[in-house]
């Protein structure tokens, strides 16, 4: 993955916490587990992520994470971990507007392997 400045080299690596059955290296921010104690639904991100496509998710150039572009205009934010960060709910113009603005970029195979080797490895 690109370095990026603020969250210092932004490469996936081998070194989170055990998330869910099937799934290696997830966990979820402090973000995500406040969501989940307030009842809300955070198990879909990592679902989602388990069977992701490879154009269905990007890297963001000013932030230095993964957007995992889910069912119904559901959007995932990981670290490059596999910390959750969020999920939020973002129309099909925003994806392409980030697409065509440099903002975000389709996973080069290198990054497409490493999103693989910590999010589609059981």
């Amino acid at each position: 993955m690109p370095e990026h400045p603020e969250n210092g080299d932004a490469s996936i690596t081998d070194e989170s916490a055990n998330m869910g059955s099937g799934s290696r290296n997830l966990h979820r921010s402090e973000h995500s587990q406040q969501r989940a104690q307030e009842g809300r639904r955070t198990e879909p991100a990592f679902t989602d992520a388990a069977v992701v496509v490879r154009g269905r998710i990007a890297w963001d150039e000013q932030t230095g994470r993964l957007i995992m572009r889910g069912p119904r205009g559901r959007y995932h934010l990981f670290e490059s971990d596999g910390e959750h960060v969020t999920t939020v709910d973002y129309t099909a113009e925003v994806w392409e507007r980030r697409h065509r603005s440099g903002r975000w970029h389709v996973l080069m195979d290198e990054e497409w392997e490493q999103f693989q080797n910590v999010f589609q490895q059981g």
